[in-house]
């Protein structure tokens, strides 16, 4: 049996790291190497800075570790081919431990001739899962909004 089951992939909290560089005391430019300023001559101190990770970066990651994201996710997230995705959750859970700061969204639009389920909506962080159903909710009746059925 295929399935033509559509995935795609955010990462809605993206995860920080530090790096330490070296820095003049007296221009502030970053400096590669050594302990003076290659443009002031002034000495260099260590100072540690927060990186955003690129999201691209680590999809890209965690299409490498698993069999199903690699078939069904683009690097960026976006939907690649259809298919079960039968370990996808299993994998992005375990994956998430990785980068225990993240939190992931996964959107499945399930295929509609098997299931008859509306598109559903999965967060994991730290190797946990959060499974959201859709909820369809109708606006309220608005006389003001009816109109003839051929201007619709």
């Amino acid at each position: 049996m295929s399935y033509e089951n559509s995935y795609t992939l955010k990462i809605i909290k993206l995860p920080e790291t530090t790096k330490n560089i070296m820095v003049c005391e007296k221009c502030g430019k970053e400096c590669e190497n050594g302990n003076f300023c290659q443009e002031c001559g002034s000495t260099l101190k260590d100072k540690e800075i927060k990186i955003v990770l690129k999201s691209d970066d680590i999809i890209s990651e965690f299409r490498e570790s698993s069999e199903d994201a690699r078939y069904l996710l683009s690097n960026n997230g976006s939907t690649n081919s259809t298919g079960s995705g039968h370990y996808i959750k299993t994998d992005l859970s375990n994956f998430s431990l990785k980068y225990p700061s993240a939190i992931f969204q996964l959107d499945v639009a399930w295929e509609t001739s098997s299931f008859d389920e509306p598109p559903s909506r999965y967060y994991f962080q730290k190797g946990k899962m959060q499974k959201c159903k859709v909820e369809i909710v109708y606006e309220d009746f608005n006389p003001k909004k009816m109109k003839k059925i051929e201007d619709i």
